[in-house]
């Protein structure tokens, strides 16, 4: 019995390469093939005694290694320790990572903003793997003003996969933000991380619903969602960390554009602790655009949330966009302020050969006789205040007079890369509140 194959739906020409024809009895297997243009085909497999047997349709993409970064924020509000000679993790922090999400040559910065209010003891902030130390960065004491810190992460302490998590040690150490930078030379995967909270409270944000209704846009921040800015995503996991303090707490994902929830079961923490869960989400089901949006609810009593993020695996790079967190929830403003705690560093030169694009997207309203404007300003290599600071080209955004949360962007910006950002409020009238605000760096290759 003789078998052939031949590369059907083959509108592209592309060709079906290797030894194509086999005669044996029993079961035939095909080796060392290989096609070589992108497409969408399936295989028939003819025999000269019996009839035709087809595949089912599969993919061909031609992958180019490209150089990509991205960055993935650990907090979404700050954490502190509660006395002076405590050790506490803060599993608030985890973040799923590893080198099965990444490939290619990979170097990984880890970056806090932290301040130690012990005027004799320094602090010691502690980046692990599970309950492996992988880095530390020392917060000397009386550091008053929240002060960036940065430290290179060993690739060799990587693992394939894990939680990434922070512990606190010694001193009275406040951390506003923590962030893993990521940087890949030839790489055909990545992972992004889409914040879906913006609690900016040590405690937490507490829950009571007992329905999955929609939330507090405040600290629950519905994100535009712009599938093709992504390429091909690979897979899909809504992150979730919280607990319970009564009954469970329990998450979904939902596409608020059509009021659809996009995971079909919720997502529960059982547990009194800080505790974390993930879900699988169906790729398939996240829309091509719309607005993405987490809602929670209480099975009983009262539960609290800390963090909710989208993080997906991108592979086949060819757009692609890496989000910072630049400003977390503020509420009542009635004065003018700089919102340094959440700054983050302009990253244009870590994409190789794109076509890169920068945007700041915010949201926010202002009471009816309010209004307020936020800028990105840059001051350079400064670590702590904002001495230096200027104004970014096209970075001001303005809230005028809105009773509901607006989501608005403003940009390309014209950012200088490595220099350090940081937000400012510039408060006009009345009571003005932000949701959030993030720096979405697009890249095209």
């Amino acid at each position: 019995n003789t078998v052939a194959l031949t590369l059907m739906d083959n509108s592209e020409g592309a060709t079906l390469a290797g030894t194509l024809s086999r005669t044996a009895t029993g079961t035939f297997t095909y080796s060392g093939l290989s096609i070589n243009r992108q497409g969408n085909y399936f295989i028939r497999a003819s025999s000269n005694l019996y009839g035709t047997v087809d595949s089912n349709f599969f993919d061909i993409r031609i992958l180019i290694p490209q150089t990509v970064a991205t960055t993935l924020d650990m907090l979404l509000g700050p954490i502190t320790l509660a006395t002076s000679t405590s050790k506490t993790s803060f599993n608030r922090s985890i973040i799923p990572m590893g080198s099965s999400f990444i490939d290619g040559s990979t170097t990984y910065t880890w970056s806090i903003v932290a301040q130690n209010t012990n005027s004799s003891t320094n602090s010691s902030i502690r980046l692990r793997i599970g309950t492996t130390n992988i880095a530390s960065i020392t917060v000397p004491a009386n550091t008053l003003t929240p002060t960036r810190y940065n430290v290179s992460v060993s690739n060799a302490s990587v693992t394939a996969s894990g939680n990434w998590t922070l512990r606190a040690e010694n001193g009275m150490p406040t951390v506003f933000s923590s962030k893993i930078s990521v940087r890949q030379t030839n790489a055909n995967k990545t992972l992004i991380l889409i914040p879906l909270t913006s609690i900016n409270e040590t405690a937490g944000f507490t829950i009571s619903n007992t329905t999955m209704g929609a939330p507090n846009q405040q600290r629950f921040v519905p994100y535009n969602f712009i599938r093709s800015k992504f390429s091909k995503i690979d897979s899909a996991i809504l992150h979730i960390s919280g607990r319970k303090v009564a009954g469970n707490l329990c998450g979904q994902l939902w596409n608020k554009t059509t009021n659809t929830a996009i995971t079909t079961t919720e997502t529960c923490i059982t547990n009194t602790s800080e505790t974390t869960a993930s879900a699988t989400v169906n790729v398939p089901s996240l829309p091509a655009t719309g607005e993405l949006e987490f809602r929670a609810r209480c099975t009983t009593g009262t539960a609290v949330v800390f963090k909710a993020a989208l993080i997906l695996r991108i592979v086949g790079i060819e757009d692609l966009v890496a989000i910072q967190k630049v400003a977390g929830m503020s509420s009542n403003i009635s004065s003018s302020s700089n919102l340094v705690e959440f700054r983050t560093v302009s990253s244009t030169g870590d994409f190789g050969t794109a076509f890169v694009n920068q945007y700041l997207r915010c949201q926010g309203r202002a009471a009816a006789a309010g209004s307020a404007t936020l800028s990105l300003r840059d001051h350079a290599l400064n670590n702590t205040g904002t001495t230096g600071s200027t104004a970014i080209t096209a970075s001001n955004i303005s809230f005028t007079n809105q009773l509901t949360f607006t989501s608005v962007e403003a940009g390309p910006l014209a950012t200088t890369n490595g220099n350090n950002l940081f937000m400012n409020i510039n408060w006009t009238s009345g009571t003005f509140e932000t949701s959030h605000c993030l720096l979405e760096t697009e890249a095209v290759y």
